[in-house]
């Protein structure tokens, strides 16, 4: 195939052109990597040996920051909005509201139990404190004091207390716990 003149001058035209461009592309930027980096914040300097503490070196701000994902559990609450109250055996009646016990136990210590949520309950005892009945029930080992209409460990509420049963609600669901040996409630 034969090329016309038109066709000859595009060719030039278009080679020069690509000449130029590789010559800027070698003369101005690889021509800059090589310069020495200018180091960005401020200068250190060590203190002679045993002067006092040293400092450690910082992070090249290039440097790419580490990031760290933990997991949680989405359905358990951030902050506990349970209060704490004093247990007093002199016959003065503790202050309304759910007490963690202070030293939870590894595992359920008796009565019945329930599985509900990934959290295992049981109800430990049934019990009258200054004419309120009151229940004392674990949750994953921690020991919560509660009066009927009082929630605790998030979204369980006692709804109800019958001879030796107590009426749980966990969310919306409800259940049933019997007290240990199936005492009086006294």
């Amino acid at each position: 195939m034969a090329t016309s003149s038109r066709d000859r001058r595009t060719l030039l035209v278009l080679g020069a052109v690509a000449v130029v461009a590789l010559a800027v592309f070698f003369l101005v930027i690889s021509g800059s990597s090589k310069k020495a980096p200018v180091a960005s914040g401020p200068n250190v300097v060590a203190p002679p040996a045993g002067s006092g503490p040293s400092l450690a070196p910082t992070p090249h701000p290039s440097a790419a920051p580490l990031l760290v994902f933990s997991g949680r559990d989405p359905f358990q609450p951030l902050i506990s909005t349970t209060s704490t109250s004093t247990s007093d055996t002199s016959g003065t009646t503790p202050a309304p509201g759910v007490s963690p016990a202070p030293s939870p136990s590894s595992g359920p210590t008796g009565g019945s139990s329930i599985t509900l949520g990934g959290h295992t309950i049981v109800l430990d005892d049934i019990f009258t404190v200054g004419g309120t009945q009151k229940v004392q029930v674990e949750v994953d080992g921690a020991v919560y004091t509660v009066a009927p209409g009082e929630s605790f460990q998030g979204s369980y509420k006692l709804v109800s207390i019958s001879g030796s049963s107590a009426n749980f609600l966990y969310g919306d669901q409800g259940f049933t716990l019997e007290q240990p040996g199936g005492g009086d409630g006294s």
